[in-house]
């Protein structure tokens, strides 16, 4: 799933601060894992809103997340709480502000796995090779050669990417070279 706790700090609106993503692992059914014997997450599901929280300026701040009129938990007068119904795929989360006459708008594209539930792919080894997003491969001696973008996470929206690593002869990674301009057949 594409949810690193990662903040998204709004400084163009006055009216809504901020808006974070934040992963919810304390209520059952919104991400969910398979593990294999060897405790390799083998599937990940996940289901029900997504939950957003950020700040507005007054508390008096009128909240629409998708389009739905929110009048979300606050707390310490300006920080709210609300969710986002997301699919498989690109997800576009509209959160809109008004306070007064004043309405602000911003939009968080979020990116769920291609597919649902999302499969991981081992080798003999133990090295992940596919978890939804990126193919990766390895070589002879475990080391990772490259990341590339999967033709199910482009169809999605994602932006086709690879990377390349060389190592020298001690096994330390010197070199790394990111690629994109992706013309459908070469990068």
């Amino acid at each position: 799933m594409c949810i690193d706790c990662q903040p998204i700090v709004i400084d163009a609106y006055p009216t809504l601060r901020s808006a974070h993503f934040v992963p919810n692992t304390d209520r059952p059914g919104i991400l969910d894992g398979l593990h294999n014997n060897l405790n390799q997450l083998t599937a990940r599901d996940w289901s029900g809103k997504l939950p957003l929280h950020g700040a507005v300026d007054a508390p008096a701040t009128i909240l629409l997340v998708q389009g739905v009129t929110n009048a979300p938990p606050y707390w310490n007068g300006t920080n709210w709480l609300a969710g986002a119904s997301l699919t498989s795929g690109s997800n576009n989360v509209d959160i809109v502000s008004v306070l007064g006459t004043e309405s602000n708008r911003t939009d968080l594209t979020l990116f769920m796995p291609p597919a649902k539930p999302q499969p991981f792919q081992y080798d003999l080894n133990g090295n992940l090779l596919n978890d939804g997003y990126r193919a990766y491969t390895w070589d002879g001696e475990n080391r990772l050669v490259s990341i590339e973008t999967t033709p199910a996470a482009i169809v999605t929206g994602l932006k086709p990417r690879r990377s390349e690593y060389l190592y020298d002869a001690q096994w330390r990674r010197i070199q790394r070279t990111d690629l994109s301009g992706w013309n459908g057949s070469a990068f």
